[in-house]
């Protein structure tokens, strides 16, 4: 008898937040993209990152990057990430021994063009 009580409260709620479904999604949107911004600031400020400076557009498309560390590792701690310089125009052919940090240097690549072209702050000086 309280679970048909229950069940009946339940079903009125749902029909009443049925139309109000699209508002409620478009809040809880807003609010992942904010808590994203946020935590990427926080995450900028204590690993010391840098907002980029973008080139124009057409103007050559070269890449040149300072000071890059591995998104993943903090700079800040004592034999942690070494900063890396790069400068590229055109193509590259990255080679090197096993475990000489080729795939380490693309994702960080690839993580700076990426957040720079989005408008956040880089893994780098």
């Amino acid at each position: 008898e309280g679970a048909d009580a229950v069940r009946v409260i339940l079903k009125g709620l749902s029909a009443k937040l049925a139309t109000r479904l699209p508002e409620m999604i478009n809040a809880i949107t807003f609010c992942l993209v904010a808590k994203g911004a946020i935590l990427h600031v926080s995450e900028f400020r204590r690993k010391g990152w840098a907002l980029p400076t973008l080139g124009t557009p057409g103007g050559g498309g070269a890449l040149e990057v300072e000071g890059m560390v591995p998104f993943w590792m903090d700079p800040s701690v004592r034999g942690g990430a070494v900063p890396n310089g790069l400068f590229l125009d055109g193509i590259v052919v990255l080679t090197g021994p096993n475990t000489a940090g080729k795939s380490t240097i693309m994702r960080s690549v690839c993580a700076v063009s990426l957040l720079g072209n989005c408008g956040l702050a880089v893994p780098a000086s």
